[in-house]
């Protein structure tokens, strides 16, 4: 009983370890190695079915001398060989890059086809029972584990077909919006002739919706971008103060629907200087901002920063309906919003405090939040003083 709970204990490290590496290109080799490990060979290669053919192909193998390994990538293996072998006896193909020894052919499936062969080899002595039973169990583990990498691959594929279709549709909808815009400000500056006052009201009407779209429009790509590691980082000096000031004055049209919130700016405690990309501190800020502005009904927005573990910590604070400590963590997933569809009161699709998140980390920074039901939300932006090294090589090539 205690060799066999060994037994299941190593195939379950292997399997953990597996399925840990899904996204890893060198799941082949981790196989191999693990395999080989476990059951003492001295050898291990992995052969694949190939889709366009359905013969074998060497994928990775574990200790074969520069020959045998030149050998075993050239080889290309009938189906048959490995779908009649019998899983762990040696009714094995005779691989030219076998060495002498004791052999055994573990086989891989999904659903009724052998999609793979890991043949281990010993050339000292042969495969003891505990062994035996370790390969045994090897094969249905690291089919499961084929399977799970070969799931995952599929996901990322379609959410990368998902991704582009929403670049696409965002990239056309901005052309059409943005002349929809221009003739409404054409409009309402009366190049068309006058207008009345109902007129001018609702074309402010219809341009605030073209913009809230545009806006839309706008944080889809900046998140498609965000996804495809394109966004640049501009480092530069930065006033913290006076890009607060710039973003509270954009965010004072949003204020003014609010009349019974009113919007403050705390008096700074430290000179407010660091180095980062200024454009995409007010983008973060913004969001932040117009996110407890959204949802503050009345009482006040609060907004502040101080010196704080090497770096500048600002927070925007309101006296909202908080977030109940359960829901905390989802308000950062992309296209999350707390309300249920059917009885929402705000509008937007879920993506500023999921935008702002990924720039901050792009910063360097960090976003946390704290909230409790009916005392309001305190989010916390810290930015360090210096941006990490991979944004600005030359700085700390010279600092240090």
């Amino acid at each position: 009983m205690r060799e066999e709970a060994e037994v299941l204990a190593s195939l379950g490290r292997m399997g953990q370890e597996l399925l840990g590496g899904l996204d890893d290109p060198l799941l082949c080799d981790l196989l191999c190695r693990r395999a080989a490990e476990l059951t003492g060979a001295d050898k291990a290669q992995l052969f694949l079915r190939r889709d366009e053919d359905g013969a074998f192909a060497y994928a990775a193998s574990h200790g074969l001398d520069p020959t045998d390994l030149e050998t075993a990538r050239m080889l290309e293996i009938p189906s048959e060989l490995f779908e009649t072998s019998a899983e762990n006896g040696k009714g094995f193909p005779q691989l030219p890059s076998l060495p002498p020894g004791d052999h055994r052919t573990v086989r891989l499936f999904r659903g009724g086809l052998c999609i793979g062969a890991l043949v281990l080899s010993r050339s000292r002595g042969t495969f003891d029972e505990k062994q035996e039973r370790i390969l045994s169990g090897i094969g249905p583990v690291a089919s499961l584990a084929f399977e799970a990498a070969r799931l995952f691959r599929a996901l990322e594929a379609a959410n990368s077909m998902k991704s582009d279709f929403i670049a696409l549709v965002s990239h056309e909808l901005r052309t059409p919006l943005n002349v929809i815009l221009g003739y409404v400000s054409l409009l309402l500056e009366g190049d068309f002739g006058p207008l009345g006052a109902e007129q001018r009201n609702v074309l402010a009407r219809v341009e605030e919706s073209a913009r809230k779209l545009c806006a839309l429009v706008g944080e889809t790509l900046e998140l498609r971008r965000l996804l495809t590691a394109r966004v640049p980082v501009h480092v530069a000096e930065t006033d913290v103060g006076r890009v607060l000031d710039e973003v509270l004055a954009e965010c004072e049209e949003a204020a003014r629907r609010k009349p019974l919130v009113a919007l403050r700016l705390e008096p700074p405690r430290s000179h407010g200087t660091i180095r980062t990309d200024p454009a995409k501190l007010a983008s973060v800020l913004r969001q932040l901002v117009e996110n407890a502005l959204k949802f503050t009904e009345s009482g006040e927005v609060r907004v502040g920063w101080v010196e704080k573990n090497g770096g500048i910590e600002i927070f925007v604070r309101d006296t909202g309906p908080g977030i109940p400590e359960e829901k905390v963590s989802w308000i950062f997933e992309p296209f999350t919003q707390l309300e249920p569809v059917s009885t929402r009161q705000h509008g937007g699709a879920g993506l500023g405090l999921h935008l702002a998140k990924r720039l901050a980390e792009l910063l360097g920074g960090t976003i946390s939040v704290e909230s409790r039901p009916g005392a309001g939300s305190t989010f916390r932006l810290w930015l360090p003083f210096r941006p990490p090294t991979e944004l600005e090589p030359e700085l700390f090539d010279t600092v240090v």
